[in-house]
C-alpha cells in the first residue's frame, strides 16, 4: 500500500535519514499479529506514517516482553520532534490504561530531550494538564539532567507551583544519584517538600557505589528525618549485596532508636529472601533485651513469606509479654492470608490475651471476604464475650461488604441479639447510599421488631446526613413515635447544619421531646455563639425544655464566669436542678478562693431563703 509521507524531521536511529518514505513507498503488509509485534521484520519504522508508528506501539505494549520493548524504543527512535509531539498528544486524550501506559513517556520524553530539550519542557509547562504534569515530571527532567544537568535545574526551579517544583527537582536528583549520590545530596538539601524516599534512594544507589563514603556522610548528619532517611537508604543498599554484613553494621551501632530501626530494615529484608539464613541469624545472638528486640521487629517478616513456620519460631524462641505479642502478630498476618487455617490454628491457643485478640483479627478478615463461612466458624466458638465480640464483627461486616446478600440471610435468622444487631447494620449501610430507599426497606419488614430496628438505625444514620430531608419523609410515611424518640439526634444533626431551622422546629414539639430537641439546640449554639444563644435562651417559655438549656449554658461558663452561671442557675424553674446548678456554680468561686464574693451572689439571689441557707451552710 502506499504511504503519505510524515513530517520532516530529526532521526535518532543513527542512520542520518529522515523520516520521510522509502524511495518505494511501500510498505509490507501488516495483517500477521505476530509480524506486528515483532516490529515488521525487515521494516524500517521510519517509513510508517506516525499514525502507523502508535497503531505498532499500541500493538507492543499488549505483549509486554524483551523483544516487544526493544522494538518499541525503535519506533520510538525513528520519530521526528513533531511525531513525539504528537505522541504525547494521542497519550494526554486516550488516557492511561496499562502499566506499559506510563513507562512510555519517558522514551518520549527522552527522545525529545535529545532533540530539543526546551521544546519539550515548554509542551511540560504549557500543554500538559496537572494531572499529566505530575507524571510527565519524572520523565522529562530524569532524561533532562542526562543530557544538560544545569539546564534542567533551572528549569526545574523555575516551576511557580511548588509541589510541581518538588518533584522535577526530584527527579534530577535521582537521576543525578546513579552518577554522583553526593552531588545528588547537596541538590536536595535544604530545600522544601522534598520525600523522605529521595533520601533513602540516594543513598541506597550511594551504599552500592561507595559503601564507605556513604556511611561517613550518614555520620555526619544531624539527629532527624533526613539522618532517619539515610539510614535507610544505607542499609537498604548494603542488604541488598551482602546482607550478613548489613546485619553485623547494624549489631554495631549504639543501642537506640537508629540501631533498632537498622536491625529491622536488614532482618526483614532478610526473611524476605532467605527465611533460613534470617532465622541462623537470629538463633546465634546472645540472650538478652537485643535478641527480644530483633524478635520482635522479625516477626512480621517472617510472617508475611511462612506464617505457620513463624509461629512455630515465635513459640519455641519467645517468652513472655513480647511472645504474645509475637504471637499475635502472626495470627493477624495468618487472618489476612488464610483466615481458614488461622481459625483451625486459633483453638490450639489457651485462653487469654492474644486468644481474644486473634480470635477477634479473624473474624474481622475474614467476615470481610466470606461473612457466611466466619458467622458459621464463630457460632462454632466457646459461648463468652469473645464469641459475642466476634459475631458482632461479624455481622457488621456482612452488612458492610455484602449489604444485599445480608437482607436475604437476615430473613432466616432466629429472633434475638444477633438478628438485630445485623437488621441495624444494613440499616446503617443502606442509608449511607440512599437513606429513603433503606427507609423504604426498614418499613417493608412484615416483623414488626425487625422493622422498628432498622428504621431506627436508618433515621441516626439519615439524621446526620441531612435531617431536614428525614424529617419530611418522617411527617410524610413515619408515625409521630419515631419524630419524638429520634428528636434529639434530629435536633443535633440539624443544629450543626442551621442553627435557626432546628431551633423552630424544637419549640414545635411536644413537651418531652421538645426538651431533649431544646437541649441539643442550645448545646451547639452555645459552642457556636454563646451571647446569641443566651438570648434565645432567656425567650424560651418557662419549663422542662428551658431549665435543660439553662443547665447547659451553666456547663458552658460555670468555669469561666462563675457569677453569670450562678445569675442563670437561679432561673431554673425546677427545684432540684436549680439546687445542682446553683451550688455547682459556688463550688466554683469556693475552689477559686471567692467565698465572699459568693455569700454576696446568694444573699442578693430570688432564692427561697431555705436554698440561700443551704448554701450559705455549705460554704462554711
Amino acid at each position: 500500500m502506499s504511504v503519505p509521507e510524515s513530517p520532516v524531521g530529526v532521526s535518532l536511529n543513527g542512520t542520518g535519514r529522515t523520516d520521510g518514505p522509502a524511495s518505494d513507498g511501500q510498505v509490507p503488509d501488516e495483517t500477521s499479529e505476530i509480524g506486528g509485534i515483532l516490529g515488521l521484520a525487515g521494516t524500517d519504522p521510519g517509513r510508517l506514517t506516525i499514525e502507523q508508528k502508535l497503531e505498532r506501539i499500541d500493538m507492543l505494549k499488549r505483549s509486554p516482553s524483551l523483544s516487544s520493548t526493544i522494538a518499541m524504543l525503535d519506533v520510538v527512535a525513528s520519530m521526528s520532534e513533531s511525531e513525539v509531539h504528537k505522541a504525547l498528544q494521542d497519550m494526554g486524550e486516550r488516557g492511561m490504561g496499562s502499566l506499559q501506559d506510563y513507562m512510555f513517556p519517558y522514551h518520549l520524553f527522552t527522545a525529545w530531550v535529545e532533540m530539543n530539550p526546551k521544546a519539550a519542557y515548554a509542551y511540560y509547562e504549557n500543554e500538559a494538564s496537572p494531572s499529566q504534569k505530575q507524571m510527565y515530571a519524572t520523565s522529562l527532567f530524569s532524561a533532562w539532567a542526562v543530557t544538560d544537568l544545569d539546564a534542567a535545574m533551572t528549569a526545574a526551579e523555575g516551576i511557580q507551583n511548588e509541589q510541581q517544583q518538588a518533584m522535577a527537582i526530584s527527579a534530577v536528583a535521582m537521576s543525578l544519584a546513579g552518577r554522583d549520590p553526593n552531588a545528588a545530596f547537596e541538590l536536595l538539601q535544604g530545600r522544601e517538600n522534598i520525600k523522605p524516599w529521595n533520601y533513602t534512594t540516594v543513598f541506597m544507589l550511594w551504599a552500592a557505589q561507595d559503601l564507605d563514603a556513604a556511611i561517613a556522610r550518614f555520620q555526619s548528619l544531624p539527629l532527624g528525618d533526613i539522618r532517619r532517611d539515610a539510614l535507610a537508604g544505607v542499609m537498604n543498599g548494603l542488604a541488598h549485596s551482602n546482607v550478613e554484613r548489613a546485619a553485623q553494621m547494624a549489631m554495631s551501632f549504639e543501642a537506640g532508636e537508629e540501631r533498632d530501626n537498622a536491625l529491622s530494615l536488614v532482618i526483614n529484608r532478610w526473611f524476605n529472601y532467605d527465611f533460613e539464613g534470617a532465622v541462623q541469624f537470629i538463633n546465634g545472638l546472645e540472650e538478652g533485651a537485643d535478641k527480644n528486640k530483633i524478635l520482635s521487629s522479625a516477626v512480621w517478616a517472617m510472617s508475611r513469606q511462612d506464617p505457620e513456620q513463624a509461629l512455630e519460631f515465635v513459640q519455641a524462641n519467645m517468652s513472655g509479654r513480647a511472645r504474645d505479642d509475637a504471637i499475635t502478630t502472626v495470627f493477624r498476618q495468618m487472618a489476612n492470608d488464610a483466615p481458614a487455617r488461622a481459625a483451625e490454628l486459633v483453638s490450639e491457643l489457651p485462653y487469654g490475651r492474644v486468644y481474644s485478640q486473634s480470635v477477634q483479627n479473624i473474624a474481622q478478615q475474614w467476615s470481610g471476604r466470606d461473612p457466611v463461612a466466619a458467622i458459621e466458624w464463630v457460632n462454632t466458638l466457646p459461648a463468652g464475650e469473645e464469641q459475642e465480640r466476634a459475631l458482632r464483627t461479624s455481622l457488621r461486616n456482612f452488612a458492610m461488604y455484602q449489604p444485599a446478600e445480608a437482607k436475604v440471610y437476615l430473613l432466616n435468622m432466629p429472633e434475638g441479639k444477633d438478628r438485630n444487631t445485623l437488621t441495624s447494620a444494613i440499616g446503617g449501610k443502606l442509608s449511607e447510599a440512599d437513606p429513603e430507599a433503606a427507609a423504604v426497606w426498614a418499613q417493608s419488614l412484615t416483623d414488626a421488631e425487625l422493622s422498628g430496628t432498622a428504621m431506627n438505625s436508618v433515621i441516626k444514620t439519615w439524621a446526620f446526613r441531612d435531617p431536614a430531608a428525614l424529617l419530611g419523609f418522617l411527617e410524610a410515611n413515619g408515625t409521630e413515635a419515631q419524630i419524638s424518640e429520634n428528636a434529639s439526634s434530629i435536633a443535633e444533626a440539624w443544629a450543626r447544619k442551621d442553627l435557626k431551622s432546628a431551633a423552630e422546629w424544637a419549640l414545635t414539639l411536644d413537651a418531652e421531646s421538645r426538651r431533649d430537641a431544646v437541649a441539643q439546640v442550645a448545646k451547639e449554639w452555645l459552642e457556636h455563639n454563646t451571647e446569641e444563644a443566651s438570648v434565645w435562651i432567656s425567650e424560651l417559655d418557662v419549663g422542662p425544655a428551658k431549665d435543660q438549656a439553662i443547665r447547659g449554658l451553666v456547663n458552658k461558663v460555670y468555669r469561666s464566669d462563675a457569677s453569670a452561671a450562678f445569675a442563670w442557675a437561679v432561673t431554673i424553674d425546677n427545684q432540684q436542678q436549680r439546687e445542682r446548678s446553683t451550688r455547682q456554680t459556688i463550688s466554683e468561686l469556693k475552689r477559686n478562693g471567692r467565698e465572699e464574693e459568693a455569700i454576696k451572689l446568694i444573699r442578693r439571689s430570688d432564692l427561697a431563703d431555705a436554698e440561700k441557707e443551704k448554701l450559705l451552710e455549705y460554704l462554711d
